[in-house]
């Protein structure tokens, strides 16, 4: 759905003056893509992320704040100590043994219920001033509790290095994580970090998946939805069918109309090169044309296996035809920034591959061991694909022994980028730079979801 920060501070029921450190300025308006998975922060836990929060200590609060919740404070330990001192008055002159009071005993009892709802009343107005004082500490967002809203303004106040990065970057709200502990690793610790991040190999409306069946009857798929191609009323899973109709299946042929680069796709491969070059850093883009055929594998199971050879070896021939559009923008790229050093991973270069899946082995067994498929994945089908895109990020860590790992990518990686954490504990430090992606032409819908008609190529 399109949002725009604006709407959710005010869901959240945050104010722009309660963010300060942000300078919401240039992207407050900006409509994106996100999924409702926001949630307010206390910015104390994040403060080595804004340049600016370490003038903004927590506000201090008013004098006459202060001075309800010392006169209140002390009044209430006075009337602790006043029961205190009844109870043991009336337990040494033992008022309440007998079952019926003393006109004494009476007027004590009434003295301590009368202190008991003073105390009540007392602490309920601390309450209230603590929850006061809580919702005046200054609050950040954070998404799919991974990542922070940040802006790219405060992030070039940490971090210097970037400031000749220009572009959409600079006014749309952008996704970090650890990144103050990115700029103290590299401007205090002088430590080696990589840079890592890339495109989707196509999106919606580019791959159409033409399956025959042996009475003749076709059915057309978009691959990236798995939906019936162009029917608003078609709600059919393309797995699904295929496993389902897999021993009427006679051909499944593919219709590429991946020709050229979107202005998305090419903004995901040069801004991984731009952090690279600006920080000094190796880079890795990964062509995921291997987790494709992994999807492609699972789905086609049930098929005849001459056929899942064919329809396979089909496919990954438009595959390539589609990777070896970005290699050539990648090596334009590579000669433009002259990264120290780069690595394209893809399904082409084998001996990558195996070292990605050799490396990978020890964390990807304790990282899948005790977990559900849905915690990978909420359809089985997609698992081996899925764990693929986990992983990626310690590409760095597996090539080059590099354990700062740097991800600039598209917002749709937060969750990899957490499990991928989750997956390398201390071996793998990982900050994240996410941004939203592009909008197409109609304005409703990202270049990557949109039809070709509304995408932008260069």
């Amino acid at each position: 759905m399109l949002v725009t920060i604006a709407q959710i501070l005010f869901e959240q029921g945050i104010d722009v003056q309660e963010t300060p450190y942000l300078n919401y300025e240039d992207i407050l308006n900006k409509p994106f893509e996100a999924g409702n998975f926001f949630e307010v922060a206390d910015i104390e836990k994040y403060k080595n992320d804004f340049a600016l929060s370490k003038n903004f200590e927590k506000p201090e609060q008013s004098p006459q704040h202060n001075q309800s919740d010392e006169y209140l404070s002390s009044k209430l330990v006075k009337i602790v100590n006043e029961l205190q001192e009844l109870r043991e008055y009336s337990k040494r002159e033992k008022l309440f043994v007998s079952s019926e009071l003393t006109e004494e005993g009476m007027s004590v009892m009434a003295a301590i219920r009368e202190l008991r709802g003073e105390k009540n009343n007392i602490s309920n107005e601390l309450e209230k001033l603590k929850a006061s004082a809580e919702d005046c500490a200054m609050k950040g967002l954070i998404y799919k509790g991974t990542v922070l809203c940040n802006t790219f303004s405060n992030m070039k106040r940490l971090l210097p290095e970037i400031g000749s990065i220009s572009g959409r970057i600079e006014t749309v709200p952008l996704f970090t994580r650890n990144f103050g502990e990115l700029s103290e690793k590299i401007n205090k610790r002088g430590e080696k970090i990589a840079v890592i991040g890339g495109p989707c190999l196509f999106g919606t409306d580019e791959m159409l998946v033409l399956v025959r069946h042996n009475d003749g009857r076709v059915f057309s798929f978009d691959y990236n939805t798995g939906k019936y191609y162009n029917r608003s009323n078609g709600k059919a899973d393309m797995g699904a069918h295929i496993r389902e109709y897999s021993r009427y299946i006679e051909d499944i042929s593919f219709e590429n109309r991946k020709t050229r680069m979107t202005l998305q796709e090419y903004e995901s491969i040069r801004l991984p090169f731009e952090f690279a070059a600006a920080l000094n850093a190796p880079v890795i883009i990964p062509l995921p044309d291997m987790s494709y055929k992994k999807y492609l594998d699972a789905i086609t199971e049930r098929l005849d296996g001459k056929l899942r050879r064919r329809v396979i070896e089909s496919f990954m021939g438009e595959l390539h035809k589609i990777s070896d559009i970005y290699r050539d923008v990648i090596c334009e790229l590579a000669d433009l920034f002259k990264p120290p050093k780069l690595a394209v991973v893809h399904d082409r270069d084998k001996e990558v591959l195996e070292l990605f899946y050799r490396a990978r082995a020890p964390f990807y067994s304790r990282f899948t061991s005790g977990r559900s498929i849905k915690a990978i994945s909420n359809q089985p089908e997609n698992i081996e694909s899925v764990t693929d895109y986990i992983f990626y990020p310690a590409l760095p860590l597996y090539l080059w022994g590099i354990g700062n790992v740097l991800q600039v990518d598209s917002m749709d990686e937060a969750d990899s980028l957490r499990k991928c954490s989750q997956a390398h504990g201390t071996s793998l430090s990982l900050h994240g730079v996410l941004y939203p992606e592009k909008l197409g032409k109609s304005g409703t819908a990202t270049i990557f979801n949109s039809m070709r008609e509304n995408k932008e190529y260069i």
